[in-house]
Protein backbone atom coordinates (compact mmCIF):
# COMPACT_ATOMS: atom_id res chain seq x y z
CA UNK A 1 0.00 0.00 0.00
CA UNK A 2 2.74 2.87 0.87
CA UNK A 3 4.79 1.72 -2.27
CA UNK A 4 1.49 2.33 -4.07
CA UNK A 5 0.53 5.75 -2.01
CA UNK A 6 4.15 7.06 -2.95
CA UNK A 7 3.36 6.41 -6.85
CA UNK A 8 0.21 7.94 -6.88
CA UNK A 9 1.57 11.22 -4.84
CA UNK A 10 4.72 11.14 -6.75
CA UNK A 11 2.77 11.48 -9.87
CA UNK A 12 0.48 13.99 -8.41
CA UNK A 13 -2.27 11.70 -8.02
CA UNK A 14 -3.80 13.37 -4.91
CA UNK A 15 -6.97 11.73 -4.84
CA UNK A 16 -5.91 8.42 -5.28
CA UNK A 17 -3.06 8.40 -3.19
CA UNK A 18 -5.89 9.85 -0.33
CA UNK A 19 -8.07 6.65 -1.06
CA UNK A 20 -5.07 4.34 -1.12
CA UNK A 21 -4.27 5.27 2.36
CA UNK A 22 -7.74 5.56 3.62
CA UNK A 23 -8.06 1.59 2.72
CA UNK A 24 -4.05 0.68 4.11
CA UNK A 25 -5.71 2.84 7.13
CA UNK A 26 -9.14 0.23 7.47
CA UNK A 27 -6.67 -2.68 7.12
CA UNK A 28 -4.39 -2.11 9.18
CA UNK A 29 -7.69 -1.28 11.88
CA UNK A 30 -8.82 -4.98 11.01
CA UNK A 31 -5.15 -6.16 11.37
CA UNK A 32 -5.07 -4.53 14.76
CA UNK A 33 -8.57 -6.03 15.83
CA UNK A 34 -7.64 -9.41 15.10
CA UNK A 35 -4.71 -9.39 17.07
CA UNK A 36 -6.18 -7.83 19.84
CA UNK A 37 -9.29 -10.97 20.19
CA UNK A 38 -6.21 -13.64 19.14
CA UNK A 39 -4.32 -11.67 22.74
CA UNK A 40 -7.66 -12.45 24.47
CA UNK A 41 -7.82 -15.47 23.15
CA UNK A 42 -4.42 -16.14 24.49
CA UNK A 43 -5.24 -15.06 27.90
CA UNK A 44 -8.52 -16.99 28.57
CA UNK A 45 -6.75 -20.20 26.99
CA UNK A 46 -3.51 -19.56 29.24
CA UNK A 47 -6.00 -19.41 32.08
CA UNK A 48 -7.90 -22.61 31.35
CA UNK A 49 -4.33 -24.61 30.84
CA UNK A 50 -3.52 -23.14 34.71
CA UNK A 51 -6.30 -24.06 35.94
CA UNK A 52 -6.54 -27.55 34.95
CA UNK A 53 -2.66 -27.82 36.02
CA UNK A 54 -3.53 -26.40 39.38
CA UNK A 55 -6.00 -28.96 40.04
CA UNK A 56 -2.74 -31.46 38.92
CA UNK A 57 -3.57 -32.51 35.34
CA UNK A 58 -0.74 -32.98 33.04
CA UNK A 59 -1.08 -30.29 30.29
CA UNK A 60 1.98 -30.91 28.14
CA UNK A 61 -0.85 -31.65 25.18
CA UNK A 62 -2.44 -28.43 25.67
CA UNK A 63 0.57 -26.12 26.67
CA UNK A 64 1.96 -27.82 23.77
CA UNK A 65 -0.71 -26.99 21.32
CA UNK A 66 -0.48 -23.28 22.90
CA UNK A 67 2.77 -22.76 21.87
CA UNK A 68 2.53 -23.58 18.43
CA UNK A 69 -0.34 -20.90 18.47
CA UNK A 70 2.19 -18.38 19.77
CA UNK A 71 4.50 -19.24 16.80
CA UNK A 72 1.86 -18.86 14.56
CA UNK A 73 0.63 -15.34 16.35
CA UNK A 74 4.33 -14.30 16.23
CA UNK A 75 4.08 -15.10 12.23
CA UNK A 76 1.33 -12.83 11.40
CA UNK A 77 -0.58 -16.36 10.96
CA UNK A 78 -3.47 -14.95 12.70
CA UNK A 79 -6.17 -17.60 11.40
CA UNK A 80 -3.97 -20.78 12.11
CA UNK A 81 -3.13 -19.28 15.55
CA UNK A 82 -6.91 -18.87 16.10
CA UNK A 83 -7.75 -22.58 15.18
CA UNK A 84 -4.87 -23.65 17.74
CA UNK A 85 -5.83 -21.36 20.44
CA UNK A 86 -9.28 -22.82 20.80
CA UNK A 87 -7.82 -26.28 20.08
CA UNK A 88 -5.72 -25.82 23.06
CA UNK A 89 -8.45 -24.59 25.15
CA UNK A 90 -10.73 -27.44 24.16
CA UNK A 91 -7.69 -30.10 25.68
CA UNK A 92 -7.89 -27.85 28.35
CA UNK A 93 -11.70 -27.75 28.50
CA UNK A 94 -11.52 -31.74 28.36
CA UNK A 95 -9.19 -31.72 31.39
CA UNK A 96 -12.03 -29.77 33.66
CA UNK A 97 -14.44 -32.47 32.26
CA UNK A 98 -12.70 -35.06 33.40
CA UNK A 99 -12.07 -33.65 37.42
CA UNK A 100 -15.98 -33.46 37.10
CA UNK A 101 -16.81 -37.18 36.16
CA UNK A 102 -14.69 -37.74 38.64
CA UNK A 103 -16.60 -35.83 40.89
CA UNK A 104 -19.85 -37.25 39.61
CA UNK A 105 -18.13 -40.90 39.72
CA UNK A 106 -17.71 -40.41 43.76
CA UNK A 107 -21.08 -38.95 44.36
CA UNK A 108 -22.94 -42.15 42.45
CA UNK A 109 -20.55 -44.71 44.42
CA UNK A 110 -21.44 -42.92 47.78
CA UNK A 111 -25.29 -44.28 46.51
CA UNK A 112 -24.68 -47.36 45.81
CA UNK A 113 -22.76 -47.64 49.55
CA UNK A 114 -25.19 -46.49 51.37
CA UNK A 115 -27.79 -49.26 49.99
CA UNK A 116 -24.60 -51.95 50.36
CA UNK A 117 -24.73 -50.98 53.87
CA UNK A 118 -27.27 -53.43 55.17
CA UNK A 119 -25.46 -56.50 52.90
CA UNK A 120 -22.41 -56.15 53.91
CA UNK A 121 -21.45 -53.89 56.58
CA UNK A 122 -17.77 -53.93 56.73
CA UNK A 123 -17.07 -54.13 52.77
CA UNK A 124 -19.55 -50.92 52.69
CA UNK A 125 -17.76 -49.00 55.36
CA UNK A 126 -14.24 -50.04 53.55
CA UNK A 127 -15.66 -48.73 50.34
CA UNK A 128 -16.86 -45.48 52.20
CA UNK A 129 -13.39 -45.12 53.32
CA UNK A 130 -11.70 -45.49 50.11
CA UNK A 131 -14.45 -42.83 48.59
CA UNK A 132 -13.73 -40.76 51.25
CA UNK A 133 -9.92 -40.70 50.40
CA UNK A 134 -10.46 -40.85 46.35
CA UNK A 135 -12.23 -37.69 47.51
CA UNK A 136 -9.23 -35.75 49.29
CA UNK A 137 -7.40 -37.07 46.48
CA UNK A 138 -9.56 -34.95 43.81
CA UNK A 139 -9.25 -31.94 45.70
CA UNK A 140 -5.41 -32.48 45.83
CA UNK A 141 -5.67 -33.10 42.10
CA UNK A 142 -4.14 -36.21 42.52
CA UNK A 143 -6.34 -38.52 40.11
CA UNK A 144 -4.04 -40.76 39.36
CA UNK A 145 -4.31 -41.80 43.43
CA UNK A 146 -8.07 -41.12 43.07
CA UNK A 147 -8.89 -43.03 40.13
CA UNK A 148 -6.83 -45.82 41.94
CA UNK A 149 -8.99 -46.04 45.37
CA UNK A 150 -12.01 -45.90 42.90
CA UNK A 151 -11.41 -49.16 41.48
CA UNK A 152 -10.65 -50.26 44.59
CA UNK A 153 -13.91 -49.33 45.97
CA UNK A 154 -15.76 -50.30 42.62
CA UNK A 155 -13.90 -53.77 43.49
CA UNK A 156 -15.81 -53.67 46.60
CA UNK A 157 -19.22 -52.94 45.42
CA UNK A 158 -18.97 -55.47 42.94
CA UNK A 159 -17.87 -58.53 45.21
CA UNK A 160 -21.08 -56.95 47.71
CA UNK A 161 -23.63 -56.94 44.77
CA UNK A 162 -22.51 -60.42 43.55
CA UNK A 163 -22.65 -61.72 47.04
CA UNK A 164 -26.15 -60.37 47.52
CA UNK A 165 -27.57 -61.63 44.23
CA UNK A 166 -25.89 -65.35 45.16
CA UNK A 167 -27.90 -65.53 48.35
CA UNK A 168 -31.31 -67.05 48.26
CA UNK A 169 -34.62 -65.12 48.20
Amino acid sequence: FLGVCRTALGTGKFDEAAEIADRAGARLAEIRDAYRSLVLRRRTTEASIAEVEGWGFDAREARGILQDARRLLEAGDYGAAGTRLDEARQSAKGLRETHRAIADRIHTMRGSVASMRSIDPASAREAEDLLSRAEGLLGEGRYRACEEDLELASLLLVDAEAARSARPA
